[in-house]
């Protein structure tokens, strides 16, 4: 019996060197190794195989590929035969590039059809639409009535398919508006090729881009979709992609159908004094921030309270809303509080009641530590002790080793204040040890205080760019200049690198000041 399984295993293993599946998405390719005797070369790995096999789309697309220009459809091919065909794709994207300045409708249909992956686009603007065209259903009825929309959309406005609009602080692109509003093709009021863009008679109310391309977005959502007004706010529904993205479209329907928002299924509970407030949101906020603001104003609170929270942890969320709804009663019931600590008081709050870390048992066995105060409630606490509290937690998790340290020399370069339209831009210096970790703590990085950098802490400047809108003061970039006036590095929230809309700000900056950003990139 040992001999048997001994003699099955022994050709299990060879049948399994002779024929091996490598995957990749929905498809699969069936290959024999090739070995190093027969190519003289040792294999490429599977890991860099499966790299380069997703530059195409996808098996299927290498395949394709490789039957296209009579190439081995074989995986383990070897470094040589990598780069021969990288450089071939490369050739053909730059002659496909070419085609494509000349004719966008081609590159549209290409995209539209699977011709071409969304990562083989060379223009950024247009692999945001190729992205968002490669989520939806792949089907040739679909495509086809999706590239039908796409072509429509471009002949009335040429640049709406490659733009984005911005709500709160994120940039959504107006592409995931149409792929959204076309899966529910079935229940549009009007034609698209109907549409027209908002008239030129009010440019003059157009303060920069964002606000002309979310205008448009709204006047195509509103022709296709309701008859009755809808709220600036809820023209996001759209262009969300996630776990909410379908219920706020929903949302969206309902009150475009002539309904009481105050009747909708939504994440939290509203009092019609909440639904009252919420129709009254500016446009440009974000739907969670809209239906705080409701909330915190149907409870008696003002707009500074509002736009204090809704610039903290809690202004994107909705979970275990019964709690901060206790936590803005308490603020309201107490105006004395510091309001500069609300965005600090939801970080402790969040940290104690619900925050779960990883960590390890007596026996090195990984487990989750759940929070240190699951049972936390607002009416156990005062402000005096709540502030005392927030500064102990502060000094305990914020970076220590400049907490005390001398503050910063002004650098000699002027800051910058711009208008655009309802919105305030602002690059401020950073000086204080306390404005340093601040920024450190809220931007979620720790360039500030990087070791390398702490060193030569003298030899750099560090500026803080800021949009001021009716809800707040929105942290956008964390920048460090040199001495001799170089732009060096710009790090937005979490490490991101600057959008379009901050990285226009930075250059208005260095001509106005003199500085050279040319090191940024």
């Amino acid at each position: 019996m040992c001999k048997q399984l001994l003699h099955h295993s022994i050709k299990t293993r060879r049948a399994s060197n002779r024929r091996r599946v490598f995957c990749c998405g929905n498809s699969a390719l069936v290959f024999s190794p090739m070995s190093k005797e027969k190519t003289g070369q040792p294999a490429v790995s599977q890991l860099d195989m499966r790299a380069h096999i997703s530059h195409f789309g996808g098996a299927l697309g290498y395949a394709k590929w490789c039957r296209k220009n009579s190439l081995k459809f074989l995986a383990g091919k070897t470094p040589e035969e990598i780069a021969a065909e990288q450089k071939l794709w490369a050739q053909e994207n730059t002659r496909r590039s070419t085609q494509y300045v000349r004719s966008p409708e081609k590159l549209i249909e290409d995209i539209c059809f699977g011709r071409i992956s969304w990562r083989g686009v060379e223009s950024l603007d247009w692999r945001r639409l190729a992205r968002a065209v490669a989520l939806t259903p792949s089907d040739t009825p679909s495509r086809e009535s999706l590239l039908e929309l796409l072509l429509k959309i471009r002949k009335v406005s040429p640049r709406f398919l490659v733009e984005s609009a911005v709500f709160g602080v994120r940039e959504f692109p107006c592409a995931v508006a149409i792929c959204s509003l076309h899966e529910r093709r079935n229940q549009w009021l009007r034609k698209p090729e109907d549409w027209v863009p908002p008239p030129d008679i009010w440019e003059a109310r157009v303060f920069s881009p964002a606000d002309k391309w979310r205008r448009e977005l709204g006047s195509l959502i509103r022709h296709l979709m309701v008859d009755h007004p809808v709220p600036l706010f809820m023209d996001q529904a759209w262009l969300r992609t996630g776990k909410n993205a379908e219920s706020f479209r929903e949302l969206y329907l309902h009150v475009g159908s002539g309904k009481d928002i105050g009747s909708a299924r939504l994440p939290v509970q509203l009092t019609p004094a909440m639904a009252d407030h919420i129709m009254l949101v500016p446009g440009d906020c974000m739907i969670e921030s809209a239906l705080l603001w409701g909330q915190i104003h149907g409870l008696g609170g003002d707009r500074g309270l509002a736009e204090a929270v809704i610039g903290s942890r809690s202004g994107m969320i909705l979970s275990h809303n019964d709690f901060w709804l206790s936590v803005y009663s308490f603020l309201i019931v107490h105006p004395d509080f510091d309001r500069r600590k609300i965005g600090s008081l939801m970080d402790f709050l969040w940290a104690r009641k619900f925050a779960r870390r990883r960590g390890y048992d007596n026996e090195g066995r990984r487990i989750i530590i759940p929070p240190p105060q699951p049972d936390l409630a607002m009416t156990d606490l005062s402000p005096e002790v709540l502030s005392l509290q927030i500064d102990a937690w502060l000094r305990e998790t914020g970076p220590k080793w400049d907490y005390f340290s001398p503050a910063q020399p002004k650098s000699g370069f002027s800051g910058l204040e711009i208008q655009q339209g309802t919105s305030t831009w602002r690059i401020v210096e950073l000086l204080s040890p306390a404005e340093l970790r601040d920024e450190a703590l809220r931007m979620n990085h720790q360039l500030i205080f990087a070791p390398d950098i702490r060193a030569k802490r003298q030899s750099y400047s560090f500026w803080s760019l800021r949009r001021e809108t009716p809800f707040g003061t929105q942290r956008r970039q964390t920048i460090m200049v040199s001495q001799r006036g170089e732009i060096l590095v710009a790090l937005g929230r979490g490490g991101y690198p600057p959008k379009a809309s901050d990285f226009s700000i930075l250059q208005i900056w260095s001509e106005r000041a003199g500085l050279d950003i040319e090191p940024l990139y």
